[in-house]
């Protein structure tokens, strides 16, 4: 079928498309005729991949002719019919947790903060968390001391930041470490019992700071740090 010189497919796919005001085009620059559409979806990314593909197709495969643009039309809205089918009878047949991967809850990701002596520290943190410690007490200091920043809204404060990839694990010299080290306990870990029933684990600090303190499987509560 001979193509019509005054036919503009291109202008009545854009007219037609739902929302076409929204897109990235220009209708009488971008839609002068299907090339020049063509051209417009093709090198610039529109953000509608529907309406993209719809422009190739009439062109590609239906040879930029009215039939052509009709028959791939019809192709496509018959494909994604018998796709909609698909789900729709698996939606009906109890099957809905089988079309998402079931994701993995993700772990619990906990920051420890010590204060000491007035001055607060991070006493560990898992790897790929970034954290910033703001500490305001400051008070009486010169804003333009050394280490005196402003926070996020303009209060004087000490940053401290550690990036996401650096790990933080107790300090040897904290109390806390210091008991376990003198218990004979490695530095990195700690015992913990159930309050209930009296069972005794170990758990690492780099294990707190991911899913917290240990709970008791058999009483259901809570361990604590002996």
């Amino acid at each position: 079928m001979p193509k019509n010189p005054g036919l503009n497919i291109a202008r009545i796919v854009y007219d037609s498309y739902p929302h076409s005001d929204l897109l990235p085009i220009d209708p009488d620059r971008d839609c002068l005729n299907l090339r020049t559409l063509m051209q417009r979806v093709r090198d610039d990314d529109i953000g509608d991949s529907l309406f993209r593909f719809l422009v190739i197709e009439i062109i590609e495969g239906g040879e930029g002719t009215l039939s052509g643009a009709i028959r791939v039309v019809r192709q496509a809205c018959d494909d994604v019919e018998a796709v909609l089918q698909a789900l729709v009878q698996a939606k009906e047949h109890g099957h809905e947790d089988q079309l998402m991967p079931k994701m993995k809850k993700p772990a619990c990701l906990r920051v420890i903060v010590t204060v000491s002596g007035g001055v607060a520290d991070v006493l560990l943190k898992p790897r790929g968390v970034a954290v910033t410690l703001y500490d305001y007490d400051v008070e009486g200091s010169d804003e333009n001391a050394p280490g005196i920043s402003k926070d996020p809204d303009g209060a004087d404060c000490c940053i401290s930041e550690w990036t996401a990839s650096e790990p933080v694990i107790a300090k040897h010299d904290w109390p806390i470490v210091e008991r376990a080290r003198l218990a004979s306990i490695p530095s990195h870990s700690r015992k913990w019992k159930c309050p209930t029933c009296g069972r005794e684990v170990e758990s690492s600090y780099e294990e707190l700071a991911e899913v917290g303190s240990p709970y008791c499987t058999d009483c259901d509560c809570e361990m604590q740090m002996i």
